[in-house]
């Protein structure tokens, strides 16, 4: 296992975890429907996460 694959790694594992936090974050928000917001949430967070790092990556890249 490479440093190329820890890093993938690491990225995912992170963006689980804050997925799963926004989550339980979402759910007890709206205690009505608990289930329907932590889905929601947990999505929303990890996609977020991933648009972030996606966003760092390309102003590193970036050649200006």
């Amino acid at each position: 296992m490479n440093t190329l694959e820890i890093y993938k790694r690491l990225k995912i594992g992170l963006s689980l975890v804050i997925g799963f936090l926004t989550g339980k974050l979402a759910a007890a928000w709206w205690p009505q429907h608990h289930s329907e917001f932590f889905g929601a949430g947990f999505l929303a967070g990890a996609i977020a996460t991933q648009a972030v790092f996606r966003l760092f990556e390309s102003m590193r890249k970036s050649p200006g």
